[in-house]
């Protein structure tokens, strides 16, 4: 956003404070909101959250290709479908019951629901290079709203031009 829109938007702020003191406060957490979201697609940061999920994401791509560490290995299992269907190899995890929210936080537990909710593409990957930057894409996507489609995934550097850097 350039300086003009970023003091134009704070001179509507201005404006907004005649009218009372909450108009004015509720147009300046608006307007600061617009110009962080602004900054964050710039600097191509993701939001805590979804960083959050990258990173969990990332880590469970890791552990499941290399089998390391040996205790987070063993807490994530495969699931097998009982039915044959065409999507049986979706390379999906199961996700153990637990009866507290707090239960719902551990690695066990949070990182095939996280797993899970990725595209069959992103799970298929091999490369840990691009999985990382087709993450980083998808979840940019998501936070963002983009609508560019994420394209499948493949081992040469070529179709991650387009990828959103680290």
């Amino acid at each position: 956003m350039p300086a003009a829109a970023i003091e134009s938007l704070s001179n509507s702020n201005r404006e907004g404070q005649t009218n009372g003191s909450m108009n004015g406060r509720k147009m300046a957490d608006r307007t600061q909101r617009k110009i962080l979201k602004y900054l964050h697609q710039q600097l191509r940061w993701l939001p805590i959250k979804y960083r959050i999920n990258f990173k969990m994401a990332n880590v469970t791509f890791l552990t499941l290709h290399s089998s390391q560490p040996a205790y987070l290995h063993s807490d994530l299992h495969a699931h097998y479908s009982t039915r044959s269907l065409v999507l049986s190899n979706t390379n999906l995890l199961s996700v153990p019951f637990v009866r507290t929210s707090f239960g719902a936080r551990s690695f066990s537990v949070a990182a095939p629901i996280i797993w899970n909710s990725l595209p069959p593409a992103l799970r298929m990957c091999t490369s840990p290079n691009i999985f990382r930057c087709h993450l980083k894409t998808h979840y940019f996507q998501q936070a963002f709203q983009s609508t560019q489609r994420l394209p499948s995934c493949t081992s040469d550097s070529a179709s991650a031009d387009h990828c959103v850097r680290l």
